[in-house]
């Protein structure tokens, strides 16, 4: 990706998008593992409970609960607190959104955020189906990434990213996928984007650069 690209990014959703590689770095192996195995079943579309984890630890070692307390504090895994099922395990979402995914004939399942989903292919590095709308008219749209391309139906499909209003100090103890992930969304085209962007602004990505993006925050972090 394009320097200038970078620093377009980075001023529109700050420094923290760019260091998700980094907050994987800090993890143990323990916690590496078990955050690897929770994006594998998530990738075959398995719901995946906090209780469907204890046999890893138990080979691995480590405390399973420490560990899923430091996976959130990273804010890298996500769950349900009553019920211990997992809702957010980036690209990821542990429940139905509107962004689904399907990898090489695995049944669909489902991602955070409009880049998120475009980062599953090269963070599996696989390729990859994806089943979403337009967040302004509604329109189905279609995209396929095989050997790292992605190509949509319509032909014109980008990603609008809304920056967040709230101030980020307010925010700070929020999880990316509630602060930014709202906001980045897939549109049939840029005029599409330009109807419904917020009055302060945005950004309008097209498809390449969108995966670009998507390829620099997760490729290589599994």
């Amino acid at each position: 990706m394009s320097q200038e690209l970078m620093n377009r990014i980075t001023k529109m959703l700050g420094p923290e998008v760019t260091t998700f590689d980094k907050r994987i770095e800090e993890l143990t192996l323990s916690e590496n593992i078990v955050r690897t195995i929770i994006l594998l079943r998530l990738s075959e579309g398995r719901t995946t409970y906090i209780r469907d984890l204890t046999p890893i630890t138990q080979v691995i070692g480590g405390n399973l609960l420490a560990i899923m307390k430091r996976l959130s504090q990273q804010d890298l895994i996500h769950w349900d607190q009553q019920e211990g099922k997992i809702t957010v395990a980036y690209p990821f979402s542990g429940v139905p959104t509107s962004y689904r995914v399907a990898l090489s004939g695995k049944p669909f399942t489902y991602a955070m955020c409009a880049i998120d989903v475009l980062g599953i292919a090269p963070m599996m590095k696989k390729d990859i189906e994806i089943e979403t709308q337009c967040a302004m008219c509604g329109r189905s749209l279609h995209i396929s990434i095989r050997n790292q391309q992605p190509v949509s139906t319509p032909t014109t499909v980008g990603v609008g990213i809304q920056i967040p209003s709230k101030d980020r100090d307010c925010c700070s103890s929020l999880s990316a996928s509630a602060v930014f992930c709202p906001g980045i969304q897939f549109y049939c085209s840029h005029e599409h984007w330009e109807q419904n962007k917020p009055k302060d602004g945005g950004k309008w990505l097209e498809l390449p650069e969108a995966f670009e993006v998507a390829r620099y925050v997760f490729g290589e972090t599994v």
